[in-house]
């Protein structure tokens, strides 16, 4: 891991030298609907002096949807606009404010026009709507109403709660028909230092038999810091980002059923934006067992990393999950698509058909080195 981030930081440094402009995000994840700080730099890799203008207000192209979108930033700290020179070896930096749209969200592509090789990639969070008491009115006569935060002040950047893995209610099975449903969110309880904790829950509900019992319900809170934009590589359109953090994971059964560890994980993301809005994604969840006493072979089966690989776009978007111990392991196959909506404006809000094949053991804490026949189920997803 330590050789991996050495060699991802030299890339960077490699990308940064060549580049004379380079777009830099001065803070992330930024908010959909709300201004952001973009550093603008020229660095002079020559040697001769060079003599360049910017002007108070510049073009930013947002790629939305695949669709490249001219923005106007304004020049607010740094160096004064106008020209200026630059001589060998020294660089001159701008700071840019930038009104992102309402719809925007998650990985954003961000040119500066008059140089199209000056890129980033900032991530962006849905924009928030908190609920405010209305100025004025005295809530203790019953009077109380209700308005957007967007009405009176600026909205808050965080939401109370934020998703996080995917969130799905599938059906469907083999050898008779189950339900297996996965929620999971994340909350900030120190944003300077971006700690959080974290909540997940996945239940495998059997629909065949007359009572329609759970099969076994997997429960999943968390600590962990995360940092999604840890380097950006502008020439390389890609992102890397990493969370560390320890988890706990249990089935809340006693006895015989009774399934419980709990690990420390390192997961590095490294995500590239490729043509259009597609994208592709690795995530490889590296973890060690703390405790695994009701369960001391547990890594016999699931291993110590979880490799993640996604490939898609807004749209439609393929996930694989990969498992694999001395004595057996476990492959997971995602395929989600969201539907043309007439309910909403938005291409990126409503539902996905989501579909799901699990292969190998381990399909929850309770099987672990249990392998039942092949899963095939589909549903719907709000998270992917």
């Amino acid at each position: 891991m330590a050789r991996l981030l050495l060699a991802l930081a030299s890339l960077f440094a490699s990308t940064v030298a060549q580049a004379n402009w380079m777009l830099v995000p001065s803070e992330t994840p930024a908010s959909a609907n709300r201004l952001v700080r973009l550093a603008l730099v020229f660095a002079n890799e020559g040697a001769e002096d060079v003599e360049v203008s910017v002007a108070q207000e510049v073009v930013v192209k947002l790629y939305l949807g695949g669709r490249p979108e001219n923005r106007n930033a304004r020049v607010v700290a740094g160096e004064p606009v106008g020209t200026t020179v630059v001589p060998p070896r020294e660089f001159r930096r701008w700071m840019l404010e930038l009104e992102l749209p309402k719809e925007v969200y998650d990985h954003v592509l961000l040119e500066y026009a008059p140089v199209p090789s000056a890129k980033t990639v900032l991530v962006v969070q849905r924009a928030q709507e908190p609920l405010l008491v209305e100025a004025g009115v005295n809530p203790d006569y019953g009077r109380m109403r209700v308005v957007p935060a967007s009405a009176s002040v600026p909205a808050a950047s965080d939401p109370y709660a934020i998703e996080d893995d995917p969130m799905y209610f599938l059906i469907g099975g083999s050898s008779g028909t189950t339900a297996k449903f996965q929620v999971s969110v994340k909350y900030p309880i120190w944003r300077p230092w971006n700690i959080f904790v974290g909540y997940s829950q996945l239940s495998v509900w059997d629909l065949s038999t007359e009572s329609k019992p759970f099969r076994d319900n997997n429960y999943r809170p968390s600590v962990f810091w995360s940092e999604p934009l840890l380097y950006s590589l502008p020439q390389w359109n890609a992102t890397v980002g990493l969370r560390a953090g320890v988890e706990h994971e249990s089935n809340g059964r006693g006895g015989a059923d009774s399934r419980s560890i709990n690990i420390a994980y390192i997961r590095p993301e490294i995500r590239k934006e490729l043509d259009g809005d597609q994208f592709i994604e690795f995530r490889p969840k590296i973890y060690n067992y703390i405790d695994k006493v009701e369960n001391t072979d547990i890594g016999r089966y699931r291993g110590y990393v979880d490799w993640n690989l996604r490939y898609g776009s807004r749209k439609w978007m393929l996930g694989t999950t990969i498992r694999q111990g001395t004595s057996g392991g476990s492959r997971q196959l995602d395929l989600s698509w969201r539907p043309d909506s007439a309910w909403t404006r938005n291409p990126d809000e409503g539902f996905f058909i989501y579909s799901q094949i699990f292969s190998g053991y381990g399909e929850t804490l309770l099987d672990f080195k249990n392998r039942r026949p092949t899963q095939f189920r589909v549903g719907i997803g709000v998270v992917r």
